[in-house]
């Protein structure tokens, strides 16, 4: 919090070192309302622009010569 400026209250978070996709991680953003950084608990991985709500897509991995190709990282 100190290194990034955080003021707000902090969530309690555990350390975790290696992420898989869709566990919680503690994630420094800054807030559009505010401008301010705030430490946020999202889950981790890449959800595509063109998914819905109830998407079930999720990844953490992209090869270089797939991003032109494959709808999923069009946009």
């Amino acid at each position: 919090a100190e290194v990034f400026g955080i003021e707000e209250p902090l969530p309690e978070v555990e350390d975790n070192y290696n992420l898989a996709p869709k566990q919680e991680a503690a994630v420094v953003r800054v807030n559009p309302e505010t401008g301010k950084r705030v430490l946020s608990i999202l889950n981790w991985g890449l959800v595509p622009a063109w998914a819905d709500e109830n998407h079930k897509y999720s990844t953490i991995n992209a090869k270089a010569e797939e991003l032109s190709d494959k709808r999923f990282y069009k946009g």
